[in-house]
């Protein structure tokens, strides 16, 4: 209600008509103020003049703005006549915000910029369920009464249902009494003539009311409306403000710092109703967690503060999986409607229609949002195994969409390339969640899976092709989706559905990096009772894959024997053809190479019986690579010609580009380095066209690999370092770790020891982040030549042994020829040139039988064995150093390497 004193008055009846705007007895405003109410009594009935200091204290409690308090404050004095205080009472029917408005600083600022262009009349703040729209109005209201220049009004909508009341309830609101004869729209609007500021709450459950609305903008040319509504007006001279949620992120630090927004809320609340909390660097994090976990939601993280009277924040945040039913009993001042979290969301769901409900419940099953694409798949799933149940038509999708973002009740936004993805707040998706456990939750969950489990299939086939990058991408946006189907199958007994799902996304984690993950996924599928037969080869191969391509040789290669034997039981030549390039490229790396090639050869022959091209292609390529590792040069180069030539021209961009490098190398090799920078610079612009955005690193490895190889350091260190920025900004953090580590090796080429280091170390921490033991040990490894140079060779010997230790588990045997090589750096450095030589000729013969073409040799470990080899040579007389290198080498590399651990 507007309440608003005569044209003269004085300063005790200023005061009380602002106290009666506000809600606030003489009894409740004597007590916040700290005197008796008879004084407060006395002060309105000009009876007496407050002292300087109770006239600042009312002017807190009456929440007036800085000019308008100052102006307060001179007439309580009478140093200012009562007239010059703002005609309106400031804020007349504006309910007491009961709490400081927390971390709407931005938002606040924002729209009183906004309300400063005469073409704003209509602003309507839109969003979730408990969001803030109400208490952000109610503050904007505050701010614009204390200005003075507009009589402003606050009118809640929340409990109307029916829009024909909205002109009744308007109207008793703002005092405006029915004279029999006149309209009461007409009263309403002579009501609303001068400058207004009209604040109307809750306006979702009278949407076709909007109407009114304009013709109050139309028929007042001074009055401007803020309304909050779950759903936008639609009206023309609607501006929309999505309110959005609190921040919760807080900058690395101490505690000293200021805490994220939603954070600060979180920490009030607590206190509130447990004075005894305190944010500490021990539940920062967590605390942190519990907002992020609530989206940010101020009516979530309010009822979530509530619970610390008797849970800790840890104990808080286990319990939030079960949100909607932890998340109950608010304070009692709050509207019933928002006592809960489930009650405030379901306020909003009785406000759609059934087939809008539906829908809301079906878009729960999805984690992370989704496309239009995978809702209207997953429903034409559903019409399929279900063709008699209610559901909403996918050809409706989009249209029903749009009614869930004009309820607030689902989020758009747009993805890379464009793409639209749609998804809701956690809590919301709780919600829907809950409504879809009590309908058609299995149907939805196995459409869902069944729907990821043909994309990620589908998928594989286009990784050759130039629709590579953009398939990658497009599984990577769906992560949550892929754990959430592969959770609810194996939680739901959907054995055979898990067990495709996990094959079908091997190729995701392997190209992702997620190497750790999927290796727990499909280790996990192999133990159920449905992992027999095909299905069982298949996860076999699929966790060889990644076992190897995480540096776990040993299991790697023992996982792909058992794949391919089982396939060969089974059959499947296809499916054997693909275990052996596999156990070929593990077998490779174990110091195998004529088994590799012996294997490559015979998926070879079961290719070219098929008219599969690119996989033909794979495996020619495949047996080019291990003749060069076989130091068979010209024998490889026929077997890349023939790739090359029968991939080109087809749509296997990407394979051809692979090709064109493998022979590129092949060819530099060879002496012809024109042609081989020519096959180079070729396969670059290959690969630049079958790129997205996320997948350029592999650009810029390659040509920061041949700067490297090259001997141009400098260009070497700058493009690594380029690469890990990227790598940084699209989240691929092994391969980030690796583009890092030779950055370092780069730098130890330049003699650049510091910066060598810290490249080294920030690696090192990456791989030991994500249980990449190769990486790790390898990091260790070349810490081991910087505390070598620097004279530790304490800290040189012990990091050398534990790389050592860590490639002989793995299995990784190259990289334990390069462990040894290490320990003869620090045997030469401790005067036992003999025992050096002797290890650097065992890791020479090593190297020789993985790589004889000398391919695999990078720059920084060279010179640090021509450093070793040019120390032992001032301490041996040649025939002794040729002697001692030559026994070495007649060495089997686990005597070389238990003969380094013991000296």
């Amino acid at each position: 209600m507007d309440t608003r004193p005569s044209e003269t008055f004085s300063f005790g009846a200023w005061l009380k008509a602002r106290r009666r705007a506000l809600g606030i007895t003489q009894g409740d405003l004597a007590r916040r103020v700290g005197v008796a109410e008879v004084t407060v009594r006395k002060i309105e009935a000009d009876e007496r003049r407050p002292s300087p200091q109770v006239a600042a204290m009312l002017a807190d409690q009456l929440a007036l703005e800085p000019g308008v308090r100052a102006r307060f404050l001179l007439a309580a004095r009478a140093a200012l006549s009562p007239d010059q205080l703002p005609a309106s009472s400031g804020a007349a029917a504006l309910p007491l915000p009961p709490t400081p408005l927390i971390g709407r600083d931005a938002e606040l600022a924002l729209l009183l910029e906004s309300l400063e262009r005469s073409e704003l009349r209509l602003l309507t703040l839109t969003g979730p369920p408990g969001i803030g729209k109400t208490r952000l109005a109610l503050e904007l209201a505050h701010r614009v009464a204390g200005l003075g220049q507009d009589r402003v009004s606050f009118v809640s909508l929340a409990p109307l249902g029916d829009p024909e009341l909205v002109t009744t309830v308007l109207a008793q609101a703002l005092d405006v009494t029915p004279v029999p004869g006149e309209p009461l729209l007409r009263r309403l609007v002579g009501r609303l003539q001068g400058r207004q500021f009209l604040v109307l709450d809750n306006f979702e459950q009278v949407l076709p009311a909007a109407p009114l609305v304009a013709e109050l903008l139309t028929a007042s040319a001074d009055l401007r409306v803020v309304v909050t509504s779950r759903a936008a007006l639609r009206l023309r001279a609607e501006h929309e403000f999505p309110v959005p949620p609190l921040g919760f992120t807080v900058a690395r630090g101490s505690v000293g710092a200021t805490p994220a927004p939603a954070v600060q809320l979180f920490v009030e609340r607590a206190r509130a109703v447990w004075g005894g909390f305190r944010l500490t660097p021990a539940n920062l994090a967590v605390v942190t967690a519990i907002c992020e976990r609530l989206d940010g939601l101020p009516l979530a993280i309010e009822l979530a503060a509530a619970r610390t009277r008797t849970l800790s924040p840890q104990a808080l945040l286990d319990r939030l999986d079960r949100q909607l039913d932890l998340l109950t009993t608010g304070p009692p001042d709050l509207p019933d409607r928002q006592r809960t979290l489930r009650s405030a969301i379901g306020w909003s769901y009785e406000l759609l229609g059934p087939t809008e409900r539906l829908l809301l419940d079906w878009l729960g099953v999805f984690a992370g949002g989704c496309t239009l694409d995978d809702l209207e798949s997953v429903l034409a799933w559903a019409a399929r195994a279900a063709p008699a149940a209610a559901l909403p038509a996918p050809a409706s999708a989009a249209d029903l969409l749009g009614t869930l973002i004009d309820h607030s009740l689902v989020r758009v936004e747009a993805a890379e390339g464009g793409e639209l993805r749609f998804g809701m707040l956690e809590t919301v998706r709780a919600f829907a969640r809950e409504r879809l456990a009590t309908g058609d939750g299995a149907l939805a969950h196995r459409c869902h899976a069944e729907h990821f489990c043909a994309l990620a299939e589908a998928g594989e086939a286009a990784l050759t092709t130039t629709a590579r990058g953009a398939i990658i991408a497009r599984l990577g946006r769906e992560s949550d989706n892929l754990r959430a189907a592969l959770d609810w199958a194996l939680e739901a007994g959907e054995e055979a559905l898990a067990l495709r799902l996990g094959v079908a996304c091997r190729w995701f984690w392997h190209e992702r990096a997620m190497l750790a993950e999927g290796r727990a996924w499909l280790e996990r599928l192999l133990t159920l009772p449905a992992a027999h037969g095909v299905m069982r080869a298949r996860a076999l191969h699929a966790v060889a894959d990644l076992a190897l391509r995480q540096g776990d040789y040993a299991i790697g290669v023992a996982q792909a024997r058992e794949s391919v034997a089982l396939f060969a039981a089974l059959g499947d030549g296809r499916g054997q053809a693909r275990a052996q390039r596999t156990l070929a490229w593990g077998l490779a790396q174990q110091a195998d190479p004529l088994a590799a090639l012996e294997l490559s050869y015979a998926s070879l022959a079961y290719w070219r019986s098929t008219d599969d091209r690119a996989e033909l292609v794979q495996a020619l390529a495949d047996i080019g690579w291990v003749y060069q590792r076989l130091g068979r040069l010209a024998e490889g180069t026929v077997q890349l010609e023939e790739a090359l030539a029968l991939v080109q021209g087809e749509p296997h961009a990407w394979l051809e580009a692979e090709v064109r490098w493998s022979l590129g190398e092949l060819v530099r090799l060879q002496g012809d380095l024109p042609r081989a920078r020519a096959l180079f610079n070729e396969s670059l612009a290959l690969m630049r066209g079958a790129a997205a955005d996320a997948e350029l690193h592999d650009l810029l490895h390659a040509r920061a690999w041949d700067a490297y190889h090259s001997g141009d350091y400098a260009q070497a260190v700058e493009l690594f370092g380029a690469n890990a920025d990227l790598l940084l900004r699209t989240g691929n953090p092994v391969d980030l770790a690796w583009a890092t580590g030779h950055a370092g090796d780069a730098r130890r080429c330049q003699g650049d020891l510091a910066g060598a280091a810290a490249c080294y170390e920030r690696a090192l921490a990456l791989f030991h982040e994500h249980g990449h033991r190769q990486g790790e040990a390898a990091m260790r490894h070349n810490l081991g030549y910087i505390a070598c140079a620097r004279g530790e060779l304490e800290v040189a010997e012990e990091a050398f042994r534990a790389s050592l230790q860590t490639f002989r588990a793995i299995g990784y045997t190259w990289s334990v020829a390069d462990a040894v090589g290490g320990l003869a750096a620090v045997a030469a450095e401790r005067g036992k040139p003999e025992l050096a030589a002797r290890l650097i000729g065992a890791m020479e013969a090593t190297h020789h039988a993985m790589d004889a073409s000398g391919s695999l040799l990078e720059p920084a470990n060279l010179r640090e064995w021509e450093r070793t080899l040019a120390r032992i040579a001032t301490l041996l007389s040649p025939s002794a150093l040729a002697a001692a290198r030559a026994e070495g080498q007649r060495l089997s590399l686990d005597a070389a390497a238990e003969l380094a651990l013991t000296f």
